[in-house]
């Protein structure tokens, strides 16, 4: 059971999960149907995380 706190991550067991993730309503009002696609690039995005950092320091050092 989850308490609603979004803004933190929280471990389950798989076994307690019971849906899964299809659509979301962004804060417009919009309901956005969640693909294969973009939980690749998702995925994909988080995976590089380390790498956004490092880019982001070079990019910091040769603006300079």
């Amino acid at each position: 059971m989850s308490d609603g706190n979004l803004a933190q991550i929280e471990k389950v067991n798989k076994d307690d999960l019971i849906t899964i993730l299809t659509s979301y309503e962004g804060k417009d009002g919009i309901a956005y149907k969640v693909t294969t696609t973009s939980k690749f690039l998702a995925a994909g995005w988080f995976a590089f995380r380390p790498f956004r950092r490092l880019l982001h320091k070079l990019k910091s050092m040769t603006s300079r």
